[in-house]
């Protein structure tokens, strides 16, 4: 099922949970995809901020203004997805590559609420992510994928970039993907 703004709906009481145990900010990123046979499913990862990414006056600085300016043109410009096909066929690694690529090549929405950000990449809404995500998906039981997520520095003070989540897909059967619990 496509799930939009998760953050505030099926997942409202993970995030208070999350925010209570460690008062740092949360990142959701929440993929959008076409699902075998019709239909969509949401990928939603999640991340709390570590104490010493909290610590780094460099990279609060450049995501605070990330999580609050509400300026989603400037947040498309700096959300940079690194992936990395640790084990796969060579069709799969020549379509995924291991370069950074902007986040906003695919429609991308933002939700903020009390001390999150969740980014809404909807692969459906680009016909060549829909044709990569099932050239990808064909392959998932066979696939070991790492992808990475970081704000790009523009300027000096920036530097250095800080991986914000990573994650390893590891030989997924995405038809045993489950649904959201119910909203309370």
């Amino acid at each position: 099922e496509r799930m939009e703004h998760v953050a505030a709906g099926p997942a409202a009481g993970k995030v208070a949970a999350l925010r209570a145990r460690y008062g740092r900010d949360l990142l959701l990123i929440n993929f959008q995809c076409p699902a075998k046979g019709g239909g969509s499913v949401s990928v939603v990862l999640w991340w709390v901020m570590t104490e010493r990414a909290a610590e780094d006056a460099r990279f609060t600085g450049l995501w605070r203004r990330f999580m609050d300016s509400g300026d989603d043109k400037w947040r498309g410009l700096r959300l940079k997805m690194i992936p990395c096909v640790v084990e796969g066929n060579f069709f799969v690694k020549k379509l995924l590559g291991d370069r950074p690529v902007l986040i906003k090549a695919i429609k991308t929405r933002y939700h903020t609420g009390p001390g999150y950000i969740e980014v809404v990449g909807d692969i459906l809404s680009s016909k060549m992510a829909t044709n990569m995500w099932r050239g990808v998906e064909s392959f998932a039981k066979s696939l070991v994928v790492d992808l990475g997520f970081v704000l790009e520095a523009q300027a000096e003070q920036e530097l250095p970039e800080r991986l914000m989540g990573t994650v390893r897909f590891h030989r997924i059967n995405l038809r045993k993907a489950v649904p959201p619990p119910p909203t309370p």
